[in-house]
């Protein structure tokens, strides 16, 4: 076992601590780009062009980035997994993930946005993240 998969043994069995390092993620009422306006992108299965809000931007960033292994590619699955089962506005992560996620943000987002529009997302998400459930 390599010592990354060992790391993301460890966290997947601490239940304890894992608890404990949970981070969550509200989305904003209005959430626009860099510019103010509608965050938008083209639909690649109609061609049309649709508003999209602070949860299915961090979902399509998760879904686009490219992974180094694997056990990188389980984790990315993971996160999109728990952000399509979101219901009430809010995304539930483990702090592990929700580093990971930045991390994989800060290195590719803007090869899928806009530069500006790429260090917005990391500047939104980073403040609506609490380490408080939302009420």
């Amino acid at each position: 076992m390599t010592t990354r998969q060992q790391k993301r043994a460890t966290e997947r069995t601490s239940a304890k601590s894992e608890s404990a390092a949970r981070v969550y993620i509200t989305a904003p009422e209005l959430f626009t780009d860099c510019m103010g306006e509608e965050w938008t992108a083209k639909d690649g299965e109609t061609g049309q062009v649709v508003t999209m809000d602070l949860l299915d931007v961090v979902l399509m960033t998760v879904r686009r980035c490219p992974v180094q292994t694997a056990e990188d590619g389980e984790r990315a699955l993971e996160i999109i997994q728990t952000i399509k089962s979101t219901t009430n506005g809010a995304i539930e992560l483990r702090r592990a993930d929700y580093d990971w996620m930045m991390g994989q943000m800060k290195a590719h987002a803007h090869k899928l946005w806009s530069g500006a529009d790429s260090a917005h997302l990391r500047k939104v998400v980073e403040a609506a993240v609490s380490s408080t459930p939302p009420e």
